[in-house]
């Protein structure tokens, strides 16, 4: 072993010696401390306590504190930048978009250039509220009118250009002619040669506003006629439209755009049949058209509308909705069966604000965001394909598509009846009937 190596081991030995010699004399000191027999004065002292040397701290701060948390909340302080910053953004680019103003392209000289074609009850409060609001932003608008008494709602309105369009889907004779009479006026879009301007009146789109009342009650009172009637003025007649005018969506690379309530398609509740049904058809047949438009460059967007606020538009009071008339026209064993279920669903969804677009009491969103969005629709180069507007447009949506059904009908307070006679059973049977010779 070399002379280093002689060094390190004796070093190494010799430390080691220390060290257990340390631990023996720590031992024997602490176990003769703690011997209760002994005297104190035969005790070994204690160990000397350390020094204390007083730190001043200075006080912290708002700001230190602040950030002492941040440092030690890093996770939950990195959520709420992100939910804050987020939220912040899509509250000023909403802000922006509402305050946006919004009007249509004008020809060289001044006239305007843009017609837009409304299909809809005129004197519905969504459709003259949409109506009205196109050709006060600069738009030719032409609504289409299956009789005269809708021609003459139409020109009651006094607008210059706001014009009836009268237009029988149910003959096609005059369909075609219709249409070719109204396409004459406007070019298609073609590649133009030479050093001449042209400044041609050109077609928008077409604005398809589906009749918003349904009606509603149990599926044992729904007639085949109500279905009929239904199904053909809100789903065949608006595809009919639909059909009309695709030649020349194609052609002018327009835009269609389709209104249709979304809350009780959303949420699917008892007693609303006909208008999840229909709204059913109108979405896939939306879907399909738009695969079919978007290889020539013409746009299909979809509006799913909440509850509005229609008291400055239309007669609010023809469009409010009586649950117990409802109930009172129903036959005998319907309202044994159902009355109570139908009336409490009704209570909660009027103060819920669940009953669509016309037929909530309650103040819902303003119709200038509907009227916006058919705007941005209509004029944006790349609109959305599907955009839900109006209160309870959002929530009741997401509600619909993660709730089960039996959580939806238990929020509309539908609860399982058992078919007996019981006292109560009878005295809500026996009320009824009383209201009915009273009605």
């Amino acid at each position: 072993m070399s002379k280093r190596g002689e060094e390190d081991f004796v070093d190494y030995i010799t430390s080691e010696l220390e060290r257990h010699f340390d631990e023996a004399g720590v031992f024997v000191r602490e176990t003769w401390r703690s011997q209760t027999w002994l005297p104190d004065y035969a005790r070994p002292p204690p160990p000397p306590t350390p020094r204390y040397e007083p730190r001043f701290i200075a006080a912290e701060g708002i700001l230190g504190s602040t950030r002492r948390w941040i440092a030690d909340h890093m996770i939950f302080t990195a959520a709420a930048v992100t939910f804050l910053s987020t939220g912040g953004f899509l509250l000023y680019q909403r802000r922006k978009s509402y305050m946006r103003k919004r009007r249509a392209k004008k020809r060289s000289n001044g006239k305007r250039k843009e017609v837009v074609v409304v299909a809809g009850v005129p004197n519905s409060p969504v459709t003259r509220s949409v109506f009205l609001d196109l050709e006060r932003r600069g738009f030719i608008v032409y609504v289409i009118a299956s009789s005269p008494h809708e021609e003459q709602l139409v020109k009651d309105e006094r607008k210059t250009d706001l014009m009836p369009l009268h237009l029988n889907v149910s003959d096609p004779s005059d369909v075609e002619s219709t249409i070719r009479r109204f396409g004459e006026e406007m070019p298609p879009i073609t590649t133009v040669s030479g050093s001449a301007e042209v400044d041609p009146i050109t077609f928008a789109g077409l604005v398809l506003v589906p009749d918003l009342i349904y009606p509603a009650g149990p599926a044992e009172t729904i007639t085949t006629e109500l279905w009929f009637d239904a199904l053909n003025a809100k789903v065949l007649s608006t595809v009919a439209t639909a059909q009309a005018f695709l030649r020349m969506v194609r052609e002018h690379q327009s835009r269609i755009v389709i209104l249709t309530p979304t809350i009780i398609h959303s949420m699917k509740p008892p007693f609303h049949g006909v208008e999840s049904a229909v709204v059913g058809a109108l979405e896939g047949f939306t879907s399909s058209l738009r695969g079919e438009l978007a290889t020539f460059g013409a746009r299909v967007c979809q509006v799913k509308m909440g509850t509005f606020d229609c008291s400055n538009v239309g007669e609010r009071q023809s469009l409010e909705r009586d649950a117990r008339a409802e109930v009172l026209s129903w036959p005998s064993y319907a309202r044994t069966a159902y009355a109570r279920n139908f009336s409490a669903q009704s209570g909660a969804m009027e103060k819920s604000n669940m009953l669509g677009p016309l037929q909530s009491r309650r103040k819902g969103s303003s119709l200038r965001t509907l009227n916006n969005s058919v705007f941005d629709a209509l004029t944006l180069s790349r609109p959305w394909s599907v955009q839900r507007v109006g209160q309870g447009s959002l929530l009741y949506g997401m509600i619909g598509t993660l709730a089960p059904a039996q959580l939806v009908s238990w929020m509309m307070g539908v609860q399982p009846l058992v078919q007996d006679r019981t006292p109560e059973r009878r005295d809500s049977d026996s009320q009824w009937e009383q209201l009915e010779s009273t009605a």
